[in-house]
């Protein structure tokens, strides 16, 4: 509906949509409302509300191996928002976490060959092996990060280990809630002052 301006001056008080009409010291004041606006519960909105929660869960899990594996993010992104960004419609999609997918660095040089073995007789230990191969992305001083995550407990572990590219293998052990649980082992390696991360190595045990 139009208003005419001559009639606009003639309230004295009251609304009109947005604007709000009162008298002050004589004088016809216009003040314009805001709304409240309420968050649509649209299709797409509810499903990524869905993935963020257990999401945030992991990133807690997970926060002091993510906040240097995710050092070489951009200066105006958090770490949590930089792992939102790799795991959603990725790794967590419709509710549902693929660990497979799982991604928690930046890949800013190529990912390290490793050989990983479960140690027989203890279950929650592993032996990690790699080459010292270095070209102009890979350092000596590089240093490994390990994570852990248990299927049925659906639950992160985190190592921060003192390990460095040159030392060539690595002793890793993680409380096994289950040992019949699958799990799966996700390796990289980051800068020794944590500016940059490798490209991650994934491992699936059953």
């Amino acid at each position: 509906m139009a208003y005419s301006y001559d009639s606009l001056l003639n309230l004295v008080s009251g609304n009109v949509r947005d604007c709000t009409f009162y008298m002050l010291n004589g004088q016809h004041i216009v003040r314009k409302r805001s709304f409240s606006i309420q968050n649509p519960r649209t299709p797409y909105q509810q499903s990524n509300r869905k993935n963020i929660k257990p999401l945030l869960i992991f990133f807690r899990q997970l926060k002091p191996v993510l906040y240097l594996s995710l050092n070489d993010r951009s200066e105006n992104q958090s770490a949590c928002n930089k792992f939102l960004s790799i795991n959603l419609n990725a790794s967590m999609k419709n509710g549902i976490f693929d660990p497979a997918k799982f991604r928690m660095s930046t890949d800013s040089f190529p990912a390290a060959r490793f050989e990983v073995s479960r140690q027989l007789e203890n279950r929650d230990s592993f032996w990690v092996r790699w080459s010292d191969v270095r070209d102009g992305d890979s350092l000596a001083s590089d240093r490994l990060l390990a994570v852990y995550y248990d299927v049925l407990s659906n639950a992160f572990q985190y190592a921060i280990t003192s390990k460095s590219r040159s030392d060539q293998e690595a002793s890793l052990s993680f409380k096994v809630s289950d040992p019949q649980s699958g799990i799966f082992l996700y390796l990289c390696f980051v800068r020794a002052d944590y500016s940059a991360s490798s490209g991650l190595s994934v491992f699936e045990f059953t």
